[in-house]
Parts: C-alpha cells; sequence; structure tokens
C-alpha cells in the first residue's frame, strides 16, 4: 500500500490526465471532428455522473472547512433582560428620628456583549475530526478520478463501436458492389445468350440478401452513434467519430504502465483506504470524549448588571473566563460509538480487499481477452488473404469455363463474410485494450 504523503501527489496525476486533454489537444480539433480526445473531454464535461462526483468533492471540502473552523477563536454577539419582581430592601432604625427604607436596585438586569470564545484543549477531539475529514476529501477526489476512468472505458468502447459498424457497412457495401458488377455483366452475358434466367436471378437474391444486411449495418450504426452522443452530451445525435479502427489504445503506453502493480493504485482502491483512515480517525475522537476540555471567553458588556445596588446605572465593563468541562461517566456512550466506528473500518478493509480481488480477477480476464482477440485477429487476417486468393482463382476459373456461377458466388460470399468477421475482431480487440486500460485505471 501507497503511503499516505505520495497519495495527493498520485491524485494529482490522476485528475490532471483528463484536464491535460483541455489543455493539449483540445485547441486543436475542429469543431465537427470528434477525436477520441475530443470525446473523452466532451464527455468529462457533460457527464452527469462526474458533475455528481465534483458536487461530493465539494461537500468533502466543506466539511474540511468546518472541522478546521473549530479550532478556531469565535466571535459572537449577545443581549439579554431580565425583571425580578421582588429585590432586596431594609429598613434601618435611628432612635429618635424614626426609620429609613432601603431599596438595592429596581429588579431590572440587561445586558449587551460582543466576545470571543475559543478552545484551548480538547483532548485531541478536534483535531481527530479535522483528520478524518481531510481523508474523506482525498476519498471524494479519488472516487471522482474513478468516476472519470470509468467513463473513459465506455466512451472508448462506444467510439470504437461506432468505427466498427461503419467499417462493417463498407465491407457489406464492398460486397453489393461486387454483386451489382456481376449482375451487371451476367445481364449483358444474357443478352448474348451465354448465361442464362437462372443466373442472372441467381445474382439478383444474392443481392437483395445482401442489401438486407446493409439495412441492418446501417441501424446498427444508428444505434452505437447515438449512444456515443449520449455518452458525450450529444443527446439524440448520431455521432459519426473520426479514426482509425486499426490503430492501438495501447500504443503509448511502456512497460512500467502494464506492470502488475500497476492495477493495484486503482483509485477505487485508494479512496477505500482513504476511508478506512476517516474511520478510524473518528474513533479516536470518540475516544477523546472522556478527556476534559478547556475553553476560553473574552467579552465587553454595556448593560445594567445590577453591580450598583442602589442606582443599578447603566455602564461598560468586561469579563474573562475559563470554563472545565470533563465527562467522567457517559454510561458507555463513547466506548458504543468508538466501536461503531471501528466496525466500520473492518467492513471497509473486507471491501478493500475483495475489490482488490475483483481487480485482479478483471485484471487478468482483460489480459486473457486481449491476447485471444489478437490470436483471432492474426486469423482472420489469414483467413481474408486465403478468401481473397480463392475468388481470384474462382474468377479464372469461370474465365476459362471451368467454374460455375454459384461457385464464383460462394467465393465472394465466403470473402465478403471473412472481411466482415475480421472488423468483429478488430472491434473486440479494441473493446479489450479499453477493458485492460480501465482495470489499470488509466
Amino acid at each position: 500500500m501507497l503511503h499516505r504523503a505520495w497519495l495527493p501527489v498520485l491524485l494529482s496525476a490522476l485528475l490532471t490526465a483528463q484536464a491535460s486533454l483541455a489543455s493539449e489537444t483540445a485547441p486543436q480539433i475542429p469543431e465537427e471532428e470528434y477525436t477520441l480526445e475530443r470525446c473523452l473531454l466532451l464527455a468529462l464535461e457533460c457527464s452527469a455522473s462526474m458533475d455528481e462526483s465534483r458536487e461530493l468533492v465539494v461537500a468533502a471540502g466543506e466539511r474540511v472547512g468546518a472541522a478546521s473552523a473549530a479550532r478556531l477563536p469565535r466571535l459572537d454577539a449577545g443581549a439579554h433582560y431580565r425583571y425580578a419582581s421582588e429585590v432586596m430592601e431594609h429598613r434601618i432604625e435611628m432612635p429618635g428620628l424614626g426609620g429609613i427604607d432601603l431599596r438595592f436596585g429596581d429588579g431590572h438586569q440587561t445586558d449587551i456583549n460582543l466576545g470571543i470564545s475559543f478552545p484551548l484543549y480538547t483532548g485531541g477531539r478536534v483535531g481527530r475530526i479535522q483528520e478524518a475529514e481531510e481523508a474523506g476529501l482525498l476519498a471524494a477526489r479519488f472516487r471522482e478520478a474513478a468516476t472519470a476512468r470509468e467513463l473513459f472505458r465506455d466512451v472508448r468502447r462506444a467510439y470504437f463501436e461506432v468505427l466498427g459498424r461503419e467499417a462493417q457497412l463498407e465491407v457489406v457495401n464492398l460486397g453489393i458492389r461486387r454483386l451489382e458488377r456481376r449482375l451487371e455483366s451476367l445481364r449483358g452475358a444474357r443478352v448474348q445468350e451465354s448465361a442464362t434466367e437462372e443466373d442472372v436471378l441467381r445474382v439478383r437474391s444474392r443481392l437483395l440478401e445482401a442489401e438486407q444486411s446493409r439495412h441492418r449495418a446501417e441501424a446498427g450504426l444508428e444505434a452505437s452513434s447515438l449512444q456515443l452522443g449520449r455518452l458525450i452530451g450529444q443527446v439524440e445525435k448520431a455521432i459519426r467519430p473520426l479514426g482509425d479502427l486499426k490503430i492501438s489504445l495501447m500504443a503509448d503506453l511502456d512497460s512500467e504502465d502494464l506492470a502488475p502493480s500497476q492495477a493495484l493504485q486503482r483509485p477505487e482502491l485508494l479512496a477505500l483506504g482513504e476511508d478506512i483512515h476517516r474511520q478510524s480517525k473518528l474513533a479516536e475522537s470518540a475516544a477523546s470524549a472522556l478527556r476534559p476540555s478547556l475553553y476560553g471567553d473574552l467579552r465587553g458588556h454595556y448593560g445594567r448588571p445590577g453591580v450598583d445596588l442602589l442606582e443599578n446605572e447603566w455602564m461598560g465593563y468586561a469579563t474573562a473566563g475559563l470554563t472545565l468541562n470533563w465527562t467522567l461517566w457517559d454510561g458507555g456512550a463513547g466506548k458504543h460509538e468508538r466501536g461503531q466506528f471501528s466496525a466500520q473500518a473492518r467492513r471497509l478493509e473486507a471491501r478493500r480487499e475483495e475489490t482488490t480481488r475483483a481487480i485482479r480477477t478483471a485484471r487478468a480476464s482483460a489480459s486473457a481477452l486481449l491476447e485471444s482477440s489478437r490470436r483471432e485477429l492474426e486469423n482472420s487476417n489469414e483467413r481474408v488473404r486465403v478468401e481473397a486468393a480463392i475468388l481470384e482463382k474462382v474468377s479464372h476459373r469461370l474465365q476459362l469455363a471451368q467454374a460455375s456461377e454459384n461457385e464464383l458466388l460462394d467465393a465472394q460470399d465466403d470473402l465478403n463474410k471473412a472481411e466482415q468477421d475480421r472488423v468483429l475482431a478488430l472491434i473486440q480487440l479494441r473493446k479489450a485494450e479499453a477493458e485492460l486500460l480501465w482495470t489499470l485505471g488509466l
């Protein structure tokens, strides 16, 4: 586990990765060119989940501010008025002169004051709470980074899904053009009676089937384009990205980025570590509740305090005081509160362990899927080359009247199917790369 002193540095690296998209690439991208970098930037700006994460960071920062303010002096003003219906009276008897009645005060007591109160010692409770909220702020920031990484994964997958759908549509259109050229050639041959009507109808049937495939491909492209538009804030707008399906997402990564230890620096795990630290500090704060606390108070007054018992005139005066509070027994409330925070810390430890296992498993699975997809793409490329060679040989034999029309159509279908399967393999490979990058927190 990383030392906590390095956590802000790592957090800064995670968060500035997304900010660099805006500073480096956005000014160079034309408005309507949706490159992968621009799609990622727009997603960060428009995502409601990112807005929620940012507000959670703001709320955590406010809690830190509130905890810090508890250690500072507090300035407050106050006033009070009280009337007592009875006051002290005394009669003094004087021989030969009668008696004198003395009345001390008039029953009115009024005070207006302005003062400063400040904590002198709190048993460590306030400091532990501040440390706990600072850990909570770090956790919120790591979760913001984790949300960004999940968004990156979704955008990358959707981006290459659209590119793949476009490539599929191009392959289908290529097959249609082959069939259209073949149909035109057969119609000319039919006029010269060197081809039969059955040959023409057979190609026409294949062409209709290919056009049905094109309609399905167009519908799939529209759906995936709308999904990409939703992710980047362009709701109900079909986005056609600018990019190359053949360019790997991992082209710029080195061996250090793919090291097994990299998976343990995922922001989700770092956030859970800060949550555990927060609960530990709250438990320490609860343990401090039975320690004494000492507060000071300096205050200026203006009022009728009853100091002059005879006249009770308005006057200005000052007070200074110390308040000591020491809870000797609380019925076990502090112990139970401390136990609650400790249990929460153990629960988060268990969640972190389970999340670590899930991430390790996800990374192993993504690595295996990536390797499988690479092999599948190699096989698909070889298959396309083989099917193209077969089509060329069948076309040559057809010119020599040594092959049938059905053989040519089957060879064209096989090549078209191989080309579509190669596109599917490319899509699967890019999605596997996006998944692996997510397991690494990239």
